[in-house]
């Protein structure tokens, strides 16, 4: 498993530099300006991330004919696999020096045999993606773990219907809220539901057919 590299360095007052407490990682992850602070929260959020680490590794690579060194942002690991990820604003894209920079450190991480991803501001927040995932996030602490018998129940309902909307699991479940009875499922990796659409009343949910047995 990756371990911090780097260590923070504050550069400017104006920087949002944190750290954040992810269940994932079981234990705080760094972040040294807003976008990568919103990139962890879509990483906490998102159901196929199992695992992330902040500045993980460093690797060793030539640029123009030069060597150099490279610590990466994140390290993520996916149900579908892991890459070390670097997170940048849009105006990289008008750069063609970072550009060529990062397509240099590519080339060492593909060398390597692993993947390496650019992540820009305006992908990180993309709509209604990220509107989702600070509101999930905001039912990840263990004051909304959902209850055995609530977890029991909502099973069975699955059961019955493969699929369902946010509004009958409520009614279903009686909870108080629509957030407060059905976002702490999601939080907790045990609903999922499309974040690729703004949650609300009808929201499409469903327990993955591999976990129904568990």
């Amino acid at each position: 498993m990756p371990m911090k590299i780097r260590k923070i360095i504050t550069r400017s007052t104006a920087r949002v530099i944190g750290r954040f407490p992810s269940r994932k990682a079981r234990g705080m992850v760094d972040y040294e300006s807003q976008i990568e602070k919103d990139f962890v929260y879509r990483l906490e959020a998102c159901p196929f991330v199992i695992d992330f680490r902040s500045q993980p590794t460093k690797i060793e690579f030539s640029h123009n004919g030069n060597p150099s060194h490279y610590v990466p942002d994140y390290w993520v690991r996916t149900w579908h696999g892991s890459f070390f990820a670097e997170v940048k604003p849009d105006s990289i894209w008008d750069d063609p020096q970072i550009l060529s920079r990062l397509k240099s450190i590519s080339v060492a991480f593909g060398e390597r045999n692993e993947r390496f991803r650019i992540f820009t501001a305006s992908e990180i927040r993309r709509s209604p993606h990220f509107q989702n995932a600070r509101l999930v996030n905001d039912f990840r602490y263990s004051a909304f773990v959902p209850s055995k018998a609530d977890l029991l129940a909502a099973r069975a309902f699955f059961h019955h219907t493969p699929q369902t909307t946010a509004s009958r699991l409520w009614e279903h479940l009686r909870g108080d809220t629509l957030e407060k009875t059905v976002l702490p499922f999601i939080a907790f990796g045990q609903i999922r539901m499309n974040f690729g659409v703004r949650f609300g009343e009808h929201s499409k949910l469903w327990i993955p057919s591999w976990e129904m047995g568990q």
